[in-house]
C-alpha cells in the first residue's frame, strides 16, 4: 500500500463531496487536489479502484482513468487519486447534444474513436457494473474532439461475470468493430503480470471471472463492440435462467 509520507493528511483537510462517499483533499487555498474514497467493510471498493488503475497502466490505457493508489488514513483503508477539474460529464454532454439535434454521424466526429474503443474494452475487462454516463467524463481538445475518461471504478472486477453496465453501448461508435489496435491489446494481455496485480490488491477471488471474459473477448474480437456487449448480457440472462430452473 502507498504510504503518503509527502502528503500530510488529516480529516480536517478532507471535504466530503455533496453526493456519494468521496472526500476532497484540499490545498492551502481550499482547492481540491485529490479524491479520497474510504472502503466499506462489505465491498473491496478501494482495492478495486487501485486494481483498475494499475491494470489500465499495465496495458497502456492509463490515460483513460486517474492514477489511483491504495493507502490508509486514520487506520482506514482508502483509495486516493488526483482531482480532475478540466473534464465534462458525458450524461450532461449527451443531453446537450440531444437538445441541439446532433445526428449520429455528427456524434461520431465529436468523440475520439480510438479513446472510445479503448474505454469500451477497458470496461469489458473490468466487467464494470457501474459504467453509467454519470461516471464517464470527457476532455475536449483544441480541435473540439472529446476524449473519454472513466471515474468511479469501485464496482469493477466482480467475482462472477454478472451485472455488466456499459453505457457506451448506446453510442453509434459501438456499432463498429474493434480496430487492429484494440485487437492487439486483447491478444497480448500480459496475463502473468495481471495475475500478480490481482494478488497484490487482494482480489484473487475475481481472477477466474477475469480470465473467463478474456477468453470470450478473444473469440469475439472481430464482432462489433455492441454485439460483444450484447453477448455478455445475453450470457448473463441465460446463466440466470438456468440457475432459476435448477432451483425450482
Amino acid at each position: 500500500m502507498l504510504m503518503l509520507n509527502k502528503i500530510f493528511i488529516s480529516l480536517s483537510l478532507l471535504l466530503k463531496a455533496p453526493e456519494g462517499s468521496a472526500y476532497f483533499l484540499l490545498d492551502q487555498d481550499q482547492i481540491p487536489r485529490y479524491v479520497v474514497k474510504f472502503e466499506e467493510t462489505s465491498t473491496p471498493t478501494a482495492h478495486a479502484e487501485a486494481l483498475a488503475s494499475s491494470l489500465a497502466q499495465l496495458i497502456g490505457l492509463g490515460h483513460l482513468t486517474p492514477e489511483t493508489h491504495l493507502t490508509h488514513i486514520q487506520e482506514r483503508v482508502c483509495s486516493i487519486q488526483p482531482y480532475l477539474s478540466d473534464i465534462e460529464n458525458l450524461r450532461k454532454l449527451a443531453e446537450g447534444w440531444l437538445e441541439q439535434g446532433i445526428t449520429n454521424e455528427q456524434l461520431l466526429s465529436l468523440i475520439d474513436q480510438t479513446d472510445f474503443e479503448d474505454l469500451f474494452l477497458l470496461i469489458l475487462l473490468y466487467y464494470d457494473t457501474d459504467a453509467h454516463a454519470n461516471n464517464i467524463f470527457a476532455r475536449k481538445d483544441e480541435a473540439g474532439v472529446y476524449h473519454l475518461i472513466k471515474l468511479d471504478n469501485g464496482l469493477t472486477f466482480p467475482n462472477k461475470n454478472r451485472k455488466l453496465f456499459n453505457s457506451l453501448y448506446l453510442l453509434p461508435h459501438a456499432r463498429k468493430k474493434f480496430s487492429q489496435h484494440s485487437i492487439q491489446i486483447i491478444e497480448t494481455l500480459p496475463m502473468d503480470k495481471i495475475e500478480e496485480l490481482f494478488i497484490q490488491f487482494e482480489m484473487e477471488e475475481a481472477l477466474e471471472a477475469f480470465v473467463e471474459r478474456v477468453e470470450i473477448l478473444e473469440k469475439l474480437k472481430n464482432h462489433t463492440m455492441a454485439e460483444i456487449a450484447l453477448y455478455f448480457r445475453n450470457r448473463e440472462l441465460t446463466s440466470s435462467s438456468e440457475t432459476c430452473g435448477k432451483s425450482l
